[in-house]
């Protein structure tokens, strides 16, 4: 008898050391798959330009966005760890008539055919100086990006 409780005494000790072993490789493992990756933004005129295989986006999701200085900070998730992933963002030429005017976002993601199933979470700093309604300090406009629900105000700013 004695024995049994000193093995299932031993067995709980042993088990909770391997979760924490465990854990904290999961933890280290984690940290690897964030980082960054510097993107400019570029105009396009999306009524030509939409239906273009290379403006098809795979699957991503944002999980934040803000805006410092002339850059959009992009914190975004998808699924992969095989192959080399590449982003395009774009803002369409035309604006809504509002005040301020409104600039429609989109962000590509190409994941070159990776069926693996990591997820992995990535830092995009994308310059969006050039979807500016005016390239002067000052100059308002709001970005609404495909995949986040709200607008993003943006003010330029002169370097």
């Amino acid at each position: 008898m004695k024995f049994i409780a000193l093995f299932f005494f031993a067995s709980v000790i042993f088990s909770c050391k391997t979760q924490k072993v465990n854990q904290k490789c999961f933890l280290k493992k984690k940290k690897k798959e964030q980082t960054e990756t510097t993107l400019k933004a570029i105009i396009i005129d999306s009524s030509t330009d939409s239906t273009k295989k290379e403006n098809i986006s795979d699957a991503i999701k944002i999980l934040d966005a803000k805006i410092s200085k002339n850059q959009l900070l992009l914190n975004v998730s998808y699924s992969g760890g095989c192959e080399k992933h590449s982003f395009k963002i774009i803002g369409d030429l035309l604006l809504s008539k509002s005040l301020p005017p409104i600039r429609s976002v989109k962000l590509i993601h190409y994941g070159n055919n990776d069926a693996c199933k990591k997820l992995i979470i990535e830092n995009l700093v994308i310059d969006i100086s050039d979807l500016a309604y005016k390239k002067e300090d000052g100059s308002e406009i709001y970005l609404s990006i495909n995949g986040w629900t709200e607008k993003i105000h943006y003010v330029f700013k002169k370097k």
